[in-house]
């Protein structure tokens, strides 16, 4: 079998990660700080107290919390980091988060393959999330881009993703740091049927 070696996607931006970050770990600890903080500001005794202690109450609680939501953190820090294209034979292999598309070489329509820029083709942008995972520098899955065309996404804040059409009725679109040589490789690729 003829395997090529893996092409590393745009990683997603740090602004994506930084968000994540903040919005699994920081903002559940704040507001779980909120309610314990009010929780504790009563006149009334707190039930079910561990130890019948409400300090120990309130660091076991907060302990519990972050270590739950720093695993969901990683989870979804390390799904962003899975984000690349393979070729393996006559299958080219879209990895990305928690999503993975497989097209033999006859599915893709590689001469109508392009490379567009996003910022000054407005009607290629992803502009509705079907199933997908999307943070502002990070889009992963499927979208429907603005001419509501059904898009599957591997891209990060990249402006120029490589624009892939299909024969299944949708197109990828892949952000690549270099799309003009992966877009030759894809060429050489279809030619050695």
């Amino acid at each position: 079998m003829n395997t090529r070696p893996g092409i590393l996607l745009e990683p997603a931006t740090a602004q994506a990660r930084v968000l994540v970050l903040v919005m699994t770990i920081g903002l559940p600890f704040f507001l779980t700080c909120i309610a314990l903080a009010f929780a504790a500001s009563k006149n009334t005794p707190m039930p079910n107290q561990i130890g019948n202690s409400t300090i120990t109450t309130l660091l076991v609680v907060l302990l519990t919390q972050t270590l739950l939501t720093t695993g969901l953190w990683y989870f979804l820090n390390k799904a962003m980091s899975r984000h690349r294209i393979e070729w393996e034979g006559d299958r080219l292999n879209v990895l990305t988060s928690f999503y993975k598309q497989s097209y033999q070489r006859q599915d893709l329509q590689i001469d109508a393959a392009s490379i567009v820029n996003l910022e000054s083709d407005k009607e290629h942008r992803p502009f509705l999330k079907t199933n997908g995972y999307a943070l502002p520098g990070f889009r992963s899955g499927w979208f429907r881009l603005r001419n509501r065309q059904s898009a599957f996404c591997a891209m990060a804040a990249g402006k120029q993703v490589l624009m892939l059409p299909t024969n299944k009725g949708h197109c990828l679109m892949l952000g690549i740091s270099n799309p003009k040589k992966v877009l030759a490789d894809l060429k050489q690729w279809a030619g050695e049927v």
